[in-house]
């Protein structure tokens, strides 16, 4: 097969071959058999042809395939070795717990034989014992349950409590909010204060101004003497209102003198009252 550049001088050998004329213009007389196979080597497609791109684009391809492969293999090897890690856990577990029921087994199995091999009486004592003391376990749980009962309802009592305590506070403080919506606030009462209190200083300096003075010292000498006589005015009533208590409880202690003839003297009678 030859490109198609190269099928008119193949079909010039051809007919040199055959020893035929060839024209160079145009086709002369020309065999059947020739003029078929000229036929079918023009109308023959052309095969690819493999360049060195195809054949790299060809080797990547089939690089990533491999990689590709390579990497799902491993991750098949990863997981069969993390389900035979898991399958050999289990078994161990499925070991152990049949060594466990076994022991289980073995020990309820001593129990029922060492029941068995018990007498009567014994069995009979053994059963009356823990039923009394399933009969003590269950008053127990009902005092418990009795006492539990009683502590919810104190409790709710003392959560009634509280909440008539919380919405007493509630109006307190809403008491006060309104208390301080009529009020000034806070540094506007300091600032009042703090003005009359400057004020009564102010005062206080001029007093003292005054009293420095000689009509001050003399008004302060006129109030210690006035103060001096009030206190001995004061203390002259004291005095004389001990010795009134003094003479009255003296003249009430002394006794009546008795008449020679041992008997007490007759009370004046009073004088008749007379009409004017």
């Amino acid at each position: 097969v030859a490109d198609r550049g190269d099928r008119v001088a193949l079909a010039r050998l051809v007919n040199d071959l055959e020893n035929l004329p060839n024209a160079e213009v145009g086709v002369g007389g020309l065999s059947p058999r020739l003029e078929a196979e000229l036929i079918a080597m023009l109308t023959r497609p052309a095969p690819p042809h493999a360049t060195i791109t195809d054949r790299v684009q060809t080797a990547a391809l089939f690089g990533l395939i491999g990689m590709l492969a390579g990497v799902l293999g491993l991750a098949v090897l990863i997981w069969l070795y993390t389900l035979n890690h898991r399958v050999q856990d289990q078994a161990d577990a499925l070991e152990e717990l049949a060594r466990t029921t076994e022991q289980a087994t073995a020990a309820q199995r001593l129990a029922l034989d060492t029941l068995l091999d018990e007498p009567s009486d014994v069995r009979a004592r053994r059963s009356i014992a823990k039923y009394d003391q399933t009969v003590r376990e269950l008053a127990a749980l009902k005092r418990k349950l009795s006492n539990e009962a009683t502590i919810q309802d104190a409790l709710a009592a003392q959560a009634g409590k509280l909440q008539k305590e919380l919405a007493d506070a509630k109006k307190v403080v809403q008491e006060y909010e309104t208390l301080k919506k009529g009020y000034p606030d806070v540094a506007t009462r300091i600032r009042d204060l703090e003005s009359e209190r400057e004020a009564s200083a102010a005062k206080l300096a001029e007093y003292d101004r005054l009293l420095e003075t000689t009509a001050g010292r003399n008004a302060t000498a006129l109030l210690n003497k006035y103060h001096r006589t009030w206190y001995a005015a004061v203390a002259g009533w004291v005095v004389g209102v001990c010795a009134a208590f003094s003479l009255l409880f003296t003249l009430g202690r002394q006794k009546p003198v008795t008449a020679p003839g041992g008997s007490a003297p007759q009370p004046e009678e009073p004088p008749p009252h007379r009409i004017t």
